[in-house]
């Protein structure tokens, strides 16, 4: 599921069916009012504009095209992302789209033809023209990726967690620094899984969660800062051996000084979601606090939490295979009971 809030408090969800066609809806209130559908290709990443236009990573079979829309979900361009030596064929890791400073990032993981997982990030500019920078294949395997741009820093910043390459296997920042490391197999195995990243007063805020083992240090959940001007640096939020958490998120509230964020993950043990506000050094102002067996909650890697206007979150919760999707919005003053 792929969220994309718009500056006039609409909102734009992106989503694929159980016949593989996908579809972005408009929501108004609590209102779907229009529906754009893709026959045959499914939704893998979503941007939206001020103007009413978006962009669409759009997957049709093994490739990935980026797709530039109007409101009415018209097609104004649409390019293929496939490289010369990889395609849209692995069995690992995530789609994600970005956008900034008049380029798009579109990041995902790729199977080369050797048959290695890695993953690609490429730039497009708002004509749908391929640029240079980012690469055809690197963190691998990659298990997951996060990609954004960053206003203040004026860059974008991606981030993977790798089984592999390059050594040693963890969270990387841009393909090559490490960020915390992690056990693993190079075979598709992990220690360590990316929840989401918020930007900063300088570079990026990045929640993970990360069990602990004889190669690895690790205690749960996982607030690593990285890239601009500021130092690298990894927080715990738990004081575990990282064996039951999973699914971490989290958006920052508002972009004013003191820096809070909004957190949160699930227990596998139990399947309770815990949520809580966060300063920029990692510290609890309120929670972390269990939420109740009915929700709400979120799902397993879609880059649930979205930070929207107003120092709000906004995420979408829907299970594979379920009928009904429910839009959730907290702002400073929601409470959780």
């Amino acid at each position: 599921l792929y969220l994309a809030p718009r500056s006039d408090g609409t909102y734009l969800v992106g989503w694929t069916d159980s016949i593989n066609d996908g579809h972005v809806s408009v929501v108004s209130g609590s209102t779907i009012t229009s529906t754009h559908t893709f026959s045959d290709r499914k939704v893998r990443g979503l941007v939206a504009h001020d103007d009413g236009t978006y962009a669409v990573l759009l997957k049709d079979g093994v490739t990935l095209f980026l797709s530039e829309r109007s409101s009415d979900g018209s097609q104004l361009w649409i390019t293929n992302l496939n490289s010369e030596t990889a395609d849209d064929s692995s069995s690992t890791g995530d789609h994600r789209l970005a956008y900034g400073g008049g380029l798009y990032a579109a990041y995902w993981s790729v199977l080369n033809m050797a048959g290695h997982d890695g993953d690609q990030l490429s730039y497009v500019n708002d004509s749908g023209i391929i640029q240079s920078g980012g690469w055809d294949f690197g963190c691998s395997h990659s298990m997951a990726q996060l990609v954004g741009y960053h206003p203040g820093d004026q860059e974008f910043a991606a981030f993977c967690s790798s089984d592999c390459y390059p050594d040693p296997p963890g969270l990387k920042l841009n393909f090559r620094t490490t960020i915390q490391t992690a056990d693993s197999d190079c075979h598709g195995l992990v220690s360590l899984q990316l929840g989401q990243m918020a930007a900063a007063g300088t570079g990026w805020k990045v929640l993970f969660n990360a069990q602990d083992t004889a190669e690895s240090e690790a205690y749960g959940i996982g607030f690593a800062t990285a890239g601009g001007s500021a130092t690298t640096s990894v927080v715990w939020l738990t004081n575990t051996d990282g064996s039951t958490e999973r699914d971490p998120v989290m958006a920052r509230l508002g972009t004013q000084s003191p820096e809070l964020y909004l957190v949160g993950w699930r227990s596998s043990n139990d399947g309770a979601f815990h949520i809580g506000r966060i300063t920029a050094a990692g510290a609890f102002v309120e929670g972390p606090q269990q939420m109740t067996s009915t929700g709400p909650g979120w799902n397993t890697r879609d880059d649930s939490f979205v930070a929207a206007s107003e120092s709000s979150v906004v995420w979408l919760e829907g299970r594979a295979q379920s009928t009904t999707l429910h839009l959730y919005r907290y702002n400073e003053s929601t409470v959780f009971v």
